[in-house]
């Protein structure tokens, strides 16, 4: 259905900063309005007050929306089969807090009819989303984090949206602990500090994700890995060099336990870190006491990163061997005598029609080639999250047996150069 803007109630409203309209004043234009404005019975503005000011902009004298009869909510002959619509999450909350305003207030509804559950349960049978997921989406719509909202809103999906918002907050609590002196502890009592695990065998293994170190992006390693390589390779204040810094859990867990580290990245996602494209050059790494790669695991990372030619994840196989070649022979030129070079990578195998490359293999024979002194194997499970059912399902009909695991390499630079 379509009403007369001026007939629109907005009312006092939380959001004063409406932000950039030109995106969506852009798209508006060219597709449409996606999501209608959201009204309740007389008309005041439940939802939608941005994509209202943009058709105003436009000139346009009526817009699509969604009416929401609060009082047939409240008192529940709201048929909800019929008023289920296409909501966005941040709808589905504004909705919910409307209902949770109007309750035993105009309407008078009796609180002994209306347990407190109730609003949110009617909300969820009218928007589709379970009570939990609004009450999730609820929560990241009031931290005010634009970028999660705009995803969570653009995508439909709550629960990983909710997850990156408490990973955010336990970064940020991190990031206030990191400012903290701890000169005076050792490495052990930082391990303790910080709630690590210490492994003491060549299996790491990690049952829950720690979100508190780098950013959550593609490719994001645990930071119990980069804990332990540094305890086991390294010491208080050495420096070390993160040549595929990423989301920069290395440097997170460098500050956390006294090292300097070098970042170094195609895309460079923190101002700390350093544009470098590793194929065209390899960055002074004459002080590192640790060299570390965590790369693009070659077609599993495809387009993930970048679109570049010149990222791992978008190159032909012999060309990523060949690249990776060449940068072990510069980096034995470069590293000094004794330091460390340490390699993670997972074998591509399910976009690689189910045919296994072990890439830890073919890089350990380049090393020793290369007369880098192996040091250990390391082995890093992933959960069996790692695959679907549909996944899994196909490997039992093709009696493919799935990797599950990431090798991590440790290189020494023993030899003369």
């Amino acid at each position: 259905m379509e009403i007369e803007i001026n007939k629109i109630k907005i009312g006092k409203r939380i959001r004063k900063d409406l932000g950039d309209l030109t995106s969506l004043k852009n798209s508006i234009r060219e597709i449409g309005l996606l999501h209608p404005v959201v009204i309740d019975e007389e008309n005041n503005l439940i939802a939608g007050l941005r994509r209202l000011m943009v058709y105003k902009s436009l000139t346009r004298e009526k817009i699509p929306c969604t009416k929401i009869n609060i009082l047939e909510i409240l008192q529940g002959e709201i048929d909800e089969n019929e008023e289920r619509k296409n909501f966005t999450p941040s709808e589905a909350t504004e909705i919910w807090e409307s209902i949770e305003k109007r309750k035993g207030n105009q309407y008078k509804v009796e609180r002994g009819n209306l347990p407190r559950s109730k609003p949110r349960e009617k909300t969820s049978k009218i928007t589709g989303y379970s009570p939990k997921s609004l009450q999730k989406a609820k929560q990241i719509k009031e931290s005010g984090d634009e970028e999660l909202i705009k995803e969570m809103d653009k995508t439909g999906k709550i629960e990983p949206i909710f997850n990156k918002l408490k990973g955010k907050k336990e970064r940020k609590k991190t990031q206030e602990i990191l400012k903290q002196p701890s000169e005076n502890l050792t490495d052990e009592e930082l391990f303790k500090k910080h709630n690590i695990p210490l492994f003491l065998y060549n299996i790491w293994n990690v049952q829950k994700k720690d979100k508190r170190f780098g950013d959550d992006r593609f490719g994001w390693m645990p930071p119990e890995f980069a804990f332990n390589l540094l305890y086991y390779f390294t010491k208080q204040y050495d420096e070390v060099s993160d040549l595929f810094a990423g989301g920069c859990v290395m440097e997170d867990v460098c500050k956390a336990m006294n090292r300097t580290c070098n970042s170094y990245d195609l895309i460079p996602r923190r101002k700390s870190v350093t544009l470098n494209d590793i194929t065209k050059n390899i960055p002074d790494i004459s002080n590192s006491q640790l060299i570390f790669l965590d790369p693009p695991y070659w077609k599993q990372a495809e387009g993930e990163y970048t679109k570049e030619k010149t990222d791992f994840g978008n190159m032909d196989l012999k060309v990523f061997y060949d690249n990776f070649f060449k940068i072990f022979k510069q980096l034995k030129s470069k590293m000094k005598k004794d330091s460390y070079l340490a390699f993670i990578i997972q074998g591509t195998q399910w976009k690689n029609n189910l045919i296994l490359e072990d890439h830890a293999f073919k890089i350990y024979r380049m090393l020793e080639d290369l007369n880098f002194e192996f040091v250990n194997r390391i082995i890093c499970p992933y959960s069996t999250e790692q695959y679907n059912a549909q996944q899994i399902n196909k490997s039992k009909k093709e009696k493919i047996i799935l990797t599950l695991y990431r090798d991590l390499l440790v290189f020494k630079n023993g030899n003369s150069n």
